[in-house]
């Protein structure tokens, strides 16, 4: 942050827009469901607690702690932007448990941070666009398969 104040002076806006997911089931290896093994290639590997954490520490920690490093230069400035990508937060994917619990935190931080924030004339948003059209997200959108994944 300190580099990027003494080059521009200020800090207008931060975009949280990171992420990274590895789907796998919350249920005991086992039994092969078709589509699903073949979709997802660790179908059969049950979520760790490390990657349940992982995606916390990802998705939520350091949203947090970038977040915590610019708030003090917006609130001294007077004014700010923070965007927070919620990519997948309303909408359950099958095999996304650790992820979409992350991003749906966002959604809680993003709403409590706003409250807090707004007296500072800091406005705090999310963005929740779904599956987005990445490196990562491609082999799901591209695949024919997934367009009969159910999602809740």
């Amino acid at each position: 942050m300190d580099k990027a104040i003494a080059e521009f002076g200020k800090i207008d806006i931060l975009v949280n827009n990171l992420g990274r997911s590895e789907p796998k089931a919350d249920r005991p290896p086992g039994k092969k469901d078709g589509m699903y093994s073949e979709l997802y290639p660790n179908f059969d590997t049950l979520l760790t607690l490390d990657e349940w954490h992982e995606q916390i520490d990802i998705n939520v920690t350091t949203t947090f702690l970038v977040t915590r490093a610019v708030g003090p230069h917006m609130i001294k400035q007077g004014k700010g932007k923070v965007i927070i990508y919620s990519n997948q937060s309303t909408k359950a994917m099958i095999f996304h448990l650790a992820y979409g619990s992350a991003k749906a935190a966002l959604n809680m931080f993003t709403r409590s941070l706003a409250l807090e924030w707004a007296r500072h004339n800091i406005n705090v948003n999310a963005i929740g666009s779904g599956l987005a059209y990445t490196d990562l997200g491609r082999p799901y959108v591209d695949n024919e398969k997934l367009k009969d994944t159910p999602c809740a």
